[in-house]
């Protein structure tokens, strides 16, 4: 649904929920938690707490959706219990981020405020991007100028002493997704990797990296953090090979695109989300030119699609489709008077 819910709190604590139409994942009205600095009260933080639970159970939808209220309510007052003491602002978003990823929203998520996001913009960050795959982190790319000693397809074993088994499980345990689904949280492992690591391991710009390579030899570099600024103008000659396999396999840049493998039998369909006021007229015009070819096998590249508009999915679907089918099953939207 891009319907979502917005809840604001006290002291600069929000949570917000992503637009699923948005391509570059934007979001709806922005909704901020304290997460920089700052130490925060036992008595802040709580209010902040209270405010934040009674917002969701008055105004989320889905709240009991995963969970029975039975067992809302035990984990909320488990998280609660966590602010006894004065906190930091990231360890106070860390406890926040946990509730709300126990609800098992994909639109819903913690953020944090406009002090912490300077901080953040600002700080030297974990200078490799990952993948997730299960327990392991895989090197995608290496973000610093020069280094070689870490190269894309080396297993990270250890960041700073800190098993990379261990971190993923700390990350997991913030990740907001739909339901049970995992995919999700991976594909989020490479772009805010180096920020879950600030705010939930350590606020380090400096790492001792033990990786190893094929052959399993285990091979040790200390590299320093770098900016979000350094990371996009940085081209580490080591990323080539990948970069250039990368796009071979991602097909056209555009947001929805058609090409044949084998004109006229085979044709692929590549979305990368379902977004964009032409998409009903595109995806009428493709299936027509299909259908006129006499096409025998469609390939659907879904790879990375990031939602958003549920009526355009039912609408793709109605093209492969020669009989009614149910696509929702119900919508539920709660109002505050």
């Amino acid at each position: 649904m891009n319907k979502c819910v917005l809840l604001s709190f006290l002291t600069s604590l929000t949570v917000s929920a992503l637009r699923a139409d948005s391509p570059n994942g934007g979001n709806a009205p922005s909704a901020e938690i304290p997460g920089g600095a700052g130490v925060l009260k036992p008595t802040e933080a709580q209010a902040d707490f209270d405010v934040m639970r009674a917002t969701l159970e008055e105004a989320h939808p889905g709240l009991y959706r995963y969970s029975t209220k039975a067992e809302m309510d035990r984990i909320f007052d488990a998280q609660q219990a966590k602010l006894d003491h004065s906190l930091s602002k990231r360890d106070f978003m860390t406890v926040v981020s946990e509730t709300v990823a126990v609800i098992r929203c994909g639109h819903t998520e913690v953020e944090p405020d406009g002090e912490t996001r300077k901080e953040e913009a600002n700080a030297r960050l974990f200078p490799l991007r990952v993948m997730a795959e299960e327990k392991r982190l895989m090197v995608l790319f290496n973000d610093t100028p020069a280094n070689e000693t870490i190269r894309p397809g080396m297993e990270v074993l250890e960041i700073n002493g800190h098993k990379s088994a261990d971190i993923l499980a700390r990350i997991r345990r913030t990740q907001f997704a739909d339901g049970d689904i995992e995919t999700g949280k991976n594909m989020k492992i490479p772009d805010r990797f180096a920020l879950y690591y600030w705010r939930l391991i350590e606020p380090t710009g400096d790492f001792t990296v033990m990786a190893k390579d094929g052959t399993d030899k285990p091979v040790i570099a200390k590299l320093p953090g770098v900016t979000g600024a350094e990371r996009k103008k940085n081209h580490n000659p080591v990323n080539a090979t990948i970069l250039a396999n990368i796009e071979k396999l991602n097909g056209p840049p555009e947001n929805a695109s058609l090409r044949f493998l084998k004109d006229p039998e085979i044709a692929e369909i590549r979305l990368r989300w379902f977004v964009g006021d032409d998409f009903p007229a595109w995806t009428e015009k493709t299936f027509k030119l299909l259908s006129e070819k006499g096409t025998k096998t469609l390939i659907l590249d879904l790879r990375g699609n990031g939602g958003g508009e549920d009526e355009y999915g039912a609408l793709l679907v109605s093209y492969l489709r020669d009989k009614p089918f149910r696509y929702f099953d119900h919508a539920e939207v709660k109002s505050v008077a």
